[in-house]
């Protein structure tokens, strides 16, 4: 089928490290029907937000971020509040106008900040600082000691917060994003939704890891055992690498059964054949009982006919034993298909695998 022509007519988006998607024709031959060109991917602009850090260390060095005014400020730096400055209230606020309550549109304010908690815990000098109001300014080291101390403890939750009209008047304050100020560092933190989705994502991983493992190395399924514990790689690195002292390969490979039977473990027993040892304990009394009529037969009648009665009593033991394993058999594998699948995979078996259930039925 050919390609459309706007999809053959645009140059292919893959970098020019990498070899293009559709082969070049050889020489005399038919040129090959153009292929769209494979998408390049193109991240979304949360993921780009979110992967962005912002930090001013000069700005960070003169001032101290001791106050929702001084975080704020130091926000308006960053490209975030950059990107969309025309369209934010605060802009209008920085040069000086008044604005009204209920004025519709974006606006960042501190939802959130940890200023309480640090002011209580800030070393004696704040303290004495604060309470002494006719004091004189601060020395240059008191300052720089007050920057280092807020800027790399103080956490400020800045909202972007649309603004809109209500009814009956009112206005009704929409949170659209929302940044955090982490020791002087300013990020956009992602969503909710995103972060749920990334850890149920790596606790997906995890989980298939696990399973993926547990089926193809540990655990091993048999007819006689049913399931159990198994690394086949070490075993079969034992027996391939490993060998006795005295280079014997066969004293070796008992040596390598012997330690493999100490370090497996049965987890699920195969059920028992009760059935079966039911169905021949009946058969024996049966047969029991034929053998001692044909005894007490055989004194009272002669030898040609109690061969003849040895034989067809024989004969009925005989059918009715194989009868019963047969029975036993095909109840196995109707209860439990999935050994014979496991251990014989394959469209024959598949094909074969109503057959049991069928001859269980003629035996009933």
């Amino acid at each position: 089928m050919r390609a459309p022509e706007a999809c053959s007519a645009e140059p292919s988006s893959l970098p020019s490290s990498l070899p293009s998607a559709a082969p070049a024709s050889a020489p005399g031959s038919a040129p090959a029907s153009a292929s769209p060109p494979f998408p390049r991917y193109i991240q979304g602009a949360l993921q780009r937000e979110c992967a962005l850090e912002f930090a001013d260390w000069r700005w960070l060095c003169s001032h101290a971020l001791d106050s929702e005014g001084a975080a704020l400020e130091y926000f308006y730096l960053s490209p975030f509040y950059v990107e969309q400055a025309s369209e934010t209230l605060n802009e209008r606020m920085r040069r000086g106008e008044r604005l009204q309550a209920d004025l519709q549109g974006l606006l960042f304010s501190v939802s959130y900040s940890n200023l309480d908690v640090l002011r209580a815990e800030a070393p004696q000098f704040f303290r004495a600082e604060a309470r002494d109001r006719q004091a004189e300014a601060p020395t240059v080291s008191d300052f720089a000691a007050r920057c280092t101390f807020f800027n790399a403890q103080a956490i400020f939750h800045i909202t972007l917060l649309r603004r809109e009209s209500a009814r009956h008047g009112a206005t009704r304050t929409l949170p659209l994003r929302v940044y955090a100020v982490v020791a002087g560092k300013i990020y956009r933190l992602p969503p909710l939704f995103d972060v749920l989705q990334q850890k149920m994502a790596a606790a997906m991983s995890h989980l298939e890891t696990c399973f993926d493992l547990l089926q193809s190395r540990l655990a091993r399924w048999s007819l006689a055992d049913g399931y159990t514990w198994a690394d086949r790689q070490t075993r079969e690195t034992q027996r391939l690498g490993v060998r006795s002292p005295t280079g014997d390969a066969a004293e070796a490979e008992r040596e390598d059964f012997g330690e493999a039977e100490t370090v497996v473990t049965e987890v699920f027993r195969r059920p028992g054949s009760e059935v079966a040892a039911r169905v021949l304990v009946e058969e024996q009394r049966l047969l029991a009982k034929e053998v001692s009529t044909l005894a007490v037969s055989g004194e009272a009648g002669g030898d040609k006919k109690r061969r003849k009665r040895f034989v067809a009593v024989s004969r009925r033991a005989l059918i009715s034993i194989v009868k019963a394993c047969v029975r036993v058999l095909l109840r196995f594998l109707v209860l439990h298909p999935l050994a014979v699948v496991s251990d014989s995979p394959g469209p024959f078996f598949s094909l074969l695998f109503p057959l049991p259930r069928r001859l269980a039925s003629l035996f009933e």
